[in-house]
């Protein structure tokens, strides 16, 4: 089977199933929101360098080799814990950023917390390693939310919670390249079909770890277009208002860059340059 070949048929299998019309979307919001903050299901970075995704279903999870759908919104957030933090934990992060620009606490003398391009705890050599040594990363985690629509799925996004490595380095299929090579077309990240895959590597520590890789899978319709952008609308404020959760934390398995294996996210999301 030839390159071209195997993209059509990738394409094919990207085929996304007809969203509900716009005026029937809208009857059914005005019906079951009044008053009601619609929540989404999180999709985590796979641990170990896995190459699946676990998608969360009715009943348990389903494993995906790839997720194709329609990017809603993104964007970048950050959260510290000043102890390394287990699985099933319920400890708030201590200082959390919905916007990873400024801190949920103010900054005080210690340089601690207020801005997080100079916060303290955002600086990369402050990490901590699991036996406790310091590590080469940074304290705060970063993370960049992807809400990606998969109307098979139901007309709610999930939300999928990429590494800063997958976030914001420059790799081929990282979601920073993607959008960037979306904009040299003229495209909006919001009117394309969305392909991710995943590809395990190790960091320098010789542990494994998984990349996200972002592809096109086609073309939305003039049709799927208004219906996308109409739950955008609906949506967005939820989406950007989402509370930072614990499913949403990093371990030193899940976030290559505790491990020093990724750059200083420094520059404003690429996508925003688009206008």
């Amino acid at each position: 089977m030839t390159d071209e070949t195997k993209e059509v048929v990738t394409q094919e299998k990207g085929t996304l199933p007809a969203l509900p019309d716009p005026e029937t979307l809208h009857e059914i919001f005005a019906s079951n929101f009044e008053g009601i903050t619609p929540s989404f299901e999180i999709i985590k970075m796979p641990a170990g360098g896995a190459t699946f995704w676990s998608v969360p279903a009715e009943e348990g999870e389903d494993a995906e080799k790839e997720l194709v759908g329609i990017v809603l919104d993104h964007y970048s957030v950050r959260a510290y814990w000043p102890a390394k933090i287990g699985p099933g934990s319920t400890v708030p992060p201590m200082c959390s950023s919905l916007d990873a620009k400024v801190g949920s606490l103010p900054r005080n003398e210690d340089g601690e917390f207020g801005d997080c391009a100079t916060c303290k705890w955002a600086q990369f050599g402050t990490a901590k390693n699991d036996d406790g040594t310091p590590g080469r990363g940074q304290a705060c985690q970063f993370k960049h939310r992807v809400f990606l629509l998969m109307p098979e799925r139901g007309i709610f996004p999930y939300m999928v919670g990429l590494s800063a490595t997958s976030a914001s380095k420059k790799y081929d299929g990282s979601f920073s390249t993607y959008v960037v090579k979306l904009s040299t077309k003229m495209k909006k990240i919001g009117d394309v079909k969305t392909r991710i895959k995943l590809k395990g590597d190790t960091n320098p520590d010789n542990k494994p770890y998984a990349l996200a890789l972002f592809y096109v899978a086609g073309d939305l319709t003039e049709e799927e277009k208004k219906m996308s952008a109409f739950l955008r609308d609906k949506l967005k404020a939820a989406m950007r208002e989402k509370p930072f959760e614990m499913e949403e934390a990093a371990t030193a398995e899940t976030e290559p860059q505790a491990n020093g294996n990724a750059e200083p996210h420094r520059e404003p999301d690429p996508w925003e340059k688009r206008a």
